[in-house]
């Protein structure tokens, strides 16, 4: 019901012309009417450029060129503004006439109603590694206007991209060729500069053919190992899948990449990995003893001079890299396996040097496990690998429960009841003797503990040792000493091995129980001691024996208690005793006494807060020798260092994460260090170094191994018979029907799926190389051959027409369950001409294979056709050689200058059998080798002032057609001179050493270092320095043994308690906080990363014989009593005294929301002559011990005067440069540390 141009009641017509009628489904603007009104068209055209290598851009006009840059997609429009602009890049060319974007791929808009202009040009910028690889990339651009109308245009002229091989590389980390399944190594790496195209990657592993999946792994997994791929698991279940056992494998990875591009779906891309060996093949062990090694199995070796025992693991495995020893005590019935070492190998051979000294004598037996490079295992485990070690060179033992601290009691039957553990270090033990002045007895029951024996007396095991008090005299409260001898015997020996006394005090009660003592007086007429017990006399105390005691190890206390009966305080009684008279238990001496208050405060209980502060004096004082016992040489402890920091050494490789060498907590600093030369090297002869006996190159590619690349091809050589005998052959194959694809070579009839009746195979122009030239003698006979595979054909028949010219003579072959199509061999003897019966020597025809057509019913269905070979014999009455077909080719080349020839490698295939020889130069002749690789000994190259040169044959012949030899590797892998490479110094200082100033020289160094490397043989020691603020001094420590590649937390020593490293060293340069080590490692193997954990030092120093001066009396200074603790200084004597250090001043402050402000020292102190005394060293002190800083005031020297003033030290704001809580100061561990210096000329 659309009408134009009338109206529609009477439907008057319009008068005049219509044209260019538009019909819309919405009104339409006035800008839109114009534009129908015969406006202009939105017209576009494109173009494809590429780099001009100048900055500046070309257009391609190549059609399928190989883009490697930027590209730029042009579009130029005319007529009107594009609205919306869309680029897209299709595989095939395009049809604009049936435009269909979603073929195509979108890889670029502009849009939103931008007006671009009239006439106007936009540029698209692409990396061409942005885009993914295919042969044909056509340029499309899609784009409308403001009323939505479309228009395409194309570049006609397509490009191609091909960066796979650019875009990823893969790295297969092999080792001499080979992979293993160890899980520390990576086997695949992977590196490019458009990592995020990479979805994931596929891997495959090809053995002989057979292809199967190992693992995917995608970016995130990638990204997260370092762009590295570990196979070691996947591997390991697909050898236990395959059931592969240990040898030496084959293999190719197949890397199948899955990738992604902006506006195209994923894209895959295969690698194929060369050639490699897995091998997972343990190398063949074999312990080494007897001469020259000192290792004699199943000797007892018992001088101790000789505890060095030497012996060696040897291996046919060229790859032998190290040998871990265990070994195993054979007395203790709990002894399990100990390790002992790990030995590197160099040329299979691990010499192993087994120190006897520190081991328990006993029957030892060793086990070895062999580890090639590849951390391939193996166990070498012999009951007959055992010696015996009896040094008796172990006099110390441990005896446990028997203790001398111990006061032994009597029990109901008047016997002291002894408990007693002996443990020897060495397990050839085997009886143990305690003994008094008058009780003997025996311990024989050896019982077992993990590694080593023990001997008890629990009465179990063993007897139970009890002493007869009778013998020993104890009575009543007395205590008496019975010293108790024991001793350890071997076998039937009557003179122990070693011996040891224990003294134990035993009386007649012992107590576990605390006792109560009540109604006790206090003395309130004295400030002090005002609370005294006298254990002889006062009846209170109802111990039987009138002594003290602490039980439970717990000192006496004294409980207040109030009117109410409340515990109010409880106080802890120390014993009261002149400071040099020994303790006796006698008289009243050993009274306890409370401790007295030295100050009161008041303290506000109205709970607001605010400071307040707190008096007291010290309960504990004692004096500590400030030099260790005097004079004499002494050690530190390990020191760590706090600063680390990497310095340039040379051409060096810097330290990484250096700041972790500072503790031992298994992390490390590593520095990785990459080597030029050593093993892996190549050398392939080139094409002059063929010598060509027989046969020629036809094509000479690649020799390293480059599978799918091109490969070195020699053709075979006709060499003519001798008249006799002749071979005929077929020059040509043909298919019998049009609908098979025509073949030129026997190897490529494949591909059809089922098979009619008369199908077949035509085998054109069978004929003799001289069949057109008279032979020799008369032909007698004519014998066939035919070799083909008809897969699937078990139960049918096929027919075999000979031809010559138009007559036929046929036969039909029938293939049966028992012979089926599979590597069938056909034999047609005496066969006859069809003419005449008779051949002569211009005859020519030629041979049909087809199905038999006159078998009623279907065929089988046969999946594969094959004619392989075709060839037949003439037979003369006159003898004779055939003609045959050869390849004899001689290669010869060299290597210069090699460290070592190391192996042969070869890979090649041809349709014929190929002998491979190589020349042994010593007696002078080719030797057949049929496994690749082959290792080199001197006898199969010719060494000439450093040139090696290898000579190899390659040999075969046939009777039949021509045929090639595709050699697809021959090379030497050979070592060259490792230039090595060394780290940066790894330099560590700030040792923080605090050795005494007095200390008059530095008698030794000794450095540890925590390190080891990934790979063996290939690590070492640069350099080991000592260092001060000016660099380097002394000797260079580094040492030729390779790093350990265990980690194993053990330390490796340099310098000795008596070796200063000539380094001249003062105290000063020791404390000061830029003396330290520098370190640098060296590689001479191939690429490897050194890893340290942890470096400490020790210095051993001497003291001046002369020691500092005692304190008298240090008990004296708790209290403000006008008594003295003393130290007396002569003119002559150590001008310093010892510590006195006083603790336990009982502060009590609240630790809830309390904090500490300042703490004050006041000192009641004085000199006897002036100026001759000032203090030289004041520390507080904590539970650890000294806390702070030196706060000794050395320039104001001590008064004269006993005027009972204090000198102060501190101020209520001054923490002593430490924060404090009120717990630490609460602690009987608070104090301080004190020592004094003196200056005079006078008894002072």
């Amino acid at each position: 019901n659309f009408t134009v141009g009338a109206e529609l009641t009477s439907y008057s017509g319009f008068v005049g012309k219509l044209d260019d009628i538009s019909v819309f489904n919405k009104s339409i603007s006035d800008a839109e009417v114009e534009s129908h009104r015969g406006g202009p068209t939105l017209e576009i055209d494109t173009i494809v450029k590429k780099e001009d290598g100048q900055g500046g851009w070309v257009p391609i006009t190549i059609t399928g060129e190989i883009i490697d840059e930027q590209l730029v997609f042009d579009v130029n429009s005319t007529g009107k503004p594009i609205d919306i602009l869309e680029f897209y890049l299709s595989s095939s060319e395009p049809d604009l006439q049936n435009p269909d974007p979603n073929n195509w791929n979108l890889i670029g808009t502009d849009g939103g109603g931008q007006q671009i202009g009239f006439e106007k040009l936009y540029k698209l910028q692409k990396d061409s590694y942005d885009l993914p690889d295919n042969v044909s990339w056509y340029f499309i651009a899609k784009a409308s206007d403001d009323i939505g109308n479309v228009v395409y245009d194309y570049y006609s002229t397509y490009f191609a991209i091909d960066h796979f091989d650019k875009l990823i590389n893969f790295t297969i980390n092999d080792k001499n060729g080979r992979v293993g399944v160890n899980f520390d190594d990576h086997h695949v790496g992977v590196s490019s500069d458009y990592y995020y195209h990479i979805e994931s990657l596929d891997i495959y592993i090809n053995k002989s053919g057979d292809v199967d999946y190992l693992i995917t792994v995608n970016y995130t997994e990638l990204n997260n190992d370092q762009w590295v791929i570990y196979l070691s698991q996947s591997l390991s279940n697909w050898i236990t899948t395959k059931g592969l056992t240990p040898d030496n494998y084959n293999i190719t990875f197949i890397i199948e990449a899955n990738l992604t591009y902006t506006g195209f779906p994923f894209y895959y891309y295969n690698y194929t990995s060369e050639q490699i060996i897995l091998d997972i093949k343990s190398p063949d062990l074999t312990l080494l003893s007897g001469s020259p090694y000192s290792l004699v199995l199943g000797e007892r070796y018992d001088n101790v001079q000789e505890n060095l025992i030497t012996m060696a693991i040897n291996s046919t495995d060229n790859d032998l890299s190290k040998v871990k020893v265990e070994y195993k005590y054979k007395t203790p019935t709990t002894s399990s396996w100990l390790p002992y070492g790990t030995f590197s190998a160099v040329n299979s051979l691990a010499n192993i040097t087994l120190n006897i000294i520190n081991l328990r004598d006993d029957n030892i037996t060793l086990r070895f496990y062999g580890y090639d490079d590849l951390q391939n295992e193996k166990l070498l485990s012999n009951a007959s690998h055992w010696l015996i070690k009896d040094l008796n060179n172990h006099q110390q033992f441990i005896i446990e429960d028997l203790d001398s601290a111990t006061l032994y009691g009597l029990d109901q039957n008047r016997m002291i009841d002894i408990d007693l553990k002996v443990l020897p270090v060495d397990n050839d033990i085997t009886k143990v003797t305690v003994s008094t002045n008058y009780e003997s007895f025996s311990l024989t029951n050896v019982v077992s503990e993990q590694d080593h024996i023990y001997f008890a007396d629990d009465g179990v095991i063993d007897i139970d040792i009890k002493l007869n008090s009778s013998f020993y005299n104890i009575q009543g409260s007395e205590f008496t000493i019975i010293p108790i001898d024991i001793k350890l015997f071997q076998g039937s020996n009557i003179v122990p091995i070693t011996s040891k006394e224990v003294i134990i005090i035993a009386t007649t009660t012992i107590f576990d129980s605390v006792v109560e003592i009540s109604s006790l007086t206090v003395n309130i007429s004295t400030e002090i001691n005002n609370i005294l017990m006298s254990f002889a006399n006062n009846t209170a105390y109802t111990n039987s024996h009138r002594i003290p005691f602490i039980a439970n190890n717990l000192p006496p206390v004294l409980k207040v208690y109030n009117s109410y009966g409340d515990l109010v305080e409880t106080i802890e009684l120390q014993v009261d005793y002149d400071y040099f008279d020994s303790i006796i238990y006698t008289d009243e001496q050993n009274a306890y006494s409370t401790k007295s208050p030295s100050g009161t405060t008041n303290v506000d209980r109205n709970d607001v807060g605010g400071s307040g502060s707190m008096i007291l004096s010290p309960a504990t004082a004692s004096v500590l020798n400030r030099n260790l016992g005097g004079g004499g040489s002494y050690a530190t402890s390990w020191y760590s260092p706090f600063l680390a920091s990497t310095i340039d050494y040379g051409s060096s490789e810097n330290w990484t994460n250096f700041n972790n060498a500072l503790a031992q907590d298994d992390s490390y600093a590593s520095s990785f260090l990459a080597t030029t030369g050593g093993s892996g090297q190549h050398s392939m002869p080139i094409q002059t170094n063929f010598n060509e006996i027989k046969g020629s190159i036809s094509t000479f590619g690649d020799l390293e191994y480059s599978p799918g690349g091109i490969n070195t091809t020699i053709d075979s050589y006709l060499t003519p018979g001798s008249g006799g005998d002749y071979l005929i052959v077929p020059s040509a194959f043909t298919d019998v029907f049009s609908k098979w694809t025509a073949e030129s070579s026997a190897y490529d009839w494949n591909n059809l799926t089922s098979a009619t009746e008369n199908q077949g195979r035509v085998i054109n122009d069978i004929y003799w190389q001289s069949w057109n030239n008279t032979g020799s003698g008369t032909i007698s006979s004519v014998d066939i051959r035919i070799y083909l595979d008809l897969v699937g054909l078990s139960n049918d028949r096929i027919d075999i027409n000979i031809y010559v010219g138009a007559s036929q003579s046929s036969t039909t072959y029938r293939i049966d369950s028992g012979n089926d199509g599979t590597g069938l061999y056909i034999n047609l003897n005496n066969v006859n001409e069809p003419n005449d019966g008779s051949w002569s020597w211009a005859d020519v025809g030629n041979i049909e294979v087809r199905l038999d057509g006159t078998k009623s019913g279907g065929h089988d269905s046969v999946q594969d056709y094959e004619v392989f070979e075709v060839w037949g014999m003439v037979f003369t009455s006159s003898g004779g050689s055939p003609d045959s077909n050869d390849i004899d080719i001689e290669v010869e080349w060299s290597v210069s200058n090699p460290l070592s020839m190391d192996y042969l490698y070869w890979d090649y295939f041809s349709s014929t059998s190929i002998d491979f020889s190589v020349y042994n130069y010593n007696t002078f002749g080719f030797e057949d080798k049929t496994s690749s690789p082959f290792t080199f000994t001197t006898d199969y190259f010719n060494n000439v002032s450093g040139t090696c040169t290898v000579k190899v044959r390659f040999n075969g012949t046939t009777p039949s057609s021509s045929f090639s030899l595709d050699i697809d590797q021959l090379r030497v892998n050979y070592t060259i001179p490792i230039v090595p490479s060394n780290t940066d110094w790894l330099r560590l200082t700030d040792f923080r050493f605090d050795i005494p100033a007095e200390a008059t020289s530095i008698d030794g160094i000794i450095v540890e270092i925590d390190r080891y490397t990934q790979n063996s043989n290939s690590i070492q020691d640069k350099s080991i320095r000592l260092r001060l603020l000016s660099g380097p001094v002394g000797d260079d420590a580094k040492t030729t043994s390779w790093w350990d590649t265990i980690d194993d937390d053990v330390n490796n020593t340099y310098g000795a308690l008596d070796d200063d490293w000539n380094a001249g060293l003062s105290v000063s340069d020791i404390n000061n906080i830029n003396f330290g080590i520098v370190i640098s490692a060296e590689n001479i193997g191939s690429d490897n990363t050194a890893y340290i954990d942890h470096v400490r030092i020790k210095i051993y120093y001497t003291m001046p014989d002369n020691s500092a001066q005692d304190w008298i009396f240090p008990d004296k200074a708790k209290l403000q009593d006008n008594d003295y603790a003393n130290v007396t200084f002569s003119p002559t004597s150590e001008d310093t005294s010892d510590w006195i250090r006083l603790t336990n001043f009982g502060f009590d402050i609240p630790t809830s929301g309390v904090t500490i402000d300042g703490i004050e020292v006041l000192f009641d102190r004085q000199a006897n002559v002036s100026g001759s005394i000032h203090d030289f060293g004041l520390y507080l002190r904590n539970s650890t011990g000294q806390a702070t800083g030196n706060y000794a005031n050395s320039l104001i020297s001590w008064d004269i005067l006993d005027d009972n003033g204090y000198d102060l030290y501190g101020t209520p704001t001054n923490l002593w440069g430490v924060s404090w809580s009120a717990t630490e100061i609460n602690l009987n561990t608070f104090g301080l540390d004190l020592y004094i210096e003196y200056n005079g000329t006078v008894f002072t």
